[in-house]
């Protein structure tokens, strides 16, 4: 009789202690990992632990989810293994990220909702305050397929979904809200963008006062002085996060994002992002003029870390 395949639980958040606290509690029998950093020898190690039963495995806190469980599928192999992303976030950090006094990384937490299967809130009880609605509601709109609750759970299937902000921009609709008040505006266009135009919009046009609040912006770029690279946008309330993905031939020549908040302006959304990709002129003029252009944009190079 072929023996069932061994659960493997990842344990995610915004603290190493955290991390390592929730995977004791949660399963304090199970054989117990942790990941610093996400390197190939460790992912390695966890699939070895595998074939000897249920895998629990603690991510520090510099680590994205996301990463390590896509790296984690070729080595377990096509249904060998049951994966599972734990999530803890505490809804106080999440509105001080929205108000722009969060501790943490922006990109990483919203790594810790979009990989989320369960998403553990331990401040969540009692009436919340305003700001704890919306943060919980952008919290829901990141982690659609996610479970959220303290309620015990043996085993949850994780079928990955494609991130929420791809959802939408695949949905057709270009401005929508939710049933909690959370909207989104979708914008593409297939110009990269200008560098230094981008880098003017993102701290002077992108402000509530001309375009509405904005709470999360995710999404793809191209950027014309790196036209064989991708640009991946993550940022939550003023804080916006840019990784350099790498070559990537496949995917679209200009930008598409996706922007959550409130009281959002589609038109000024629209006519900023207009301003800062390359005129017609520019687009004419090619590589070899795109080589030319200053680029003062903080790229960081995607990893596990």
């Amino acid at each position: 009789m072929p023996r069932s395949p061994a659960p493997l639980h990842l344990f995610a958040a915004l603290s190493d202690e955290e991390a390592l606290a929730e995977a004791r509690r949660r399963f304090p029998s199970v054989q117990a990992l942790r990941v610093r950093d996400g390197a190939p020898r460790e992912l390695a190690d966890i699939a070895e632990a595998l074939t000897a039963g249920p895998v629990t495995v603690a991510l520090d806190a510099d680590v994205a989810a996301e990463h390590v469980a896509l790296q984690l599928v070729p080595l377990l192999g096509r249904g060998a293994h049951r994966l599972t992303v734990w999530s803890t976030l505490r809804i106080g950090e999440l509105v001080a990220q929205l108000e722009g006094r969060g501790s943490a990384p922006a990109e990483m937490v919203v790594d810790r909702l979009e990989a989320a299967d369960v998403v553990l809130i331990p401040d969540a009880g009692g009436e919340r305050t305003p700001a704890q609605a919306r943060a919980m509601s952008l919290a829901r709109r990141l982690a659609p397929a996610a479970r959220f609750g303290d309620d015990p759970v043996r085993f949850v299937p994780r079928e990955r979904p494609a991130p929420s902000w791809a959802q939408i921009a695949s949905s057709g609709r270009r401005t929508g809200v939710d049933a909690e008040g959370l909207e989104h505006v979708h914008l593409a266009d297939p110009r990269p963008f200008h560098p230094e135009r981008l880098l003017a919009v993102l701290g002077e046009r992108l402000v509530p006062e001309r375009v509405g609040r904005i709470a999360c912006v995710r999404g793809i770029a191209r950027v014309a002085t790196r036209p064989g690279s991708l640009i991946e946008f993550s940022g939550l309330g003023d804080e916006l996060h840019l990784s350099l993905l790498g070559a990537d031939d496949e995917s679209p020549a200009g930008y598409e994002l996706v922007l959550l908040g409130w009281g959002l302006r589609p038109a000024e959304l629209e006519d900023a992002l207009l301003h800062a990709v390359l005129s017609a002129e520019e687009l004419l003029g090619g590589p070899e003029l795109w080589t030319e252009l200053v680029d003062r944009l903080p790229l960081e190079a995607r990893s596990g870390r």
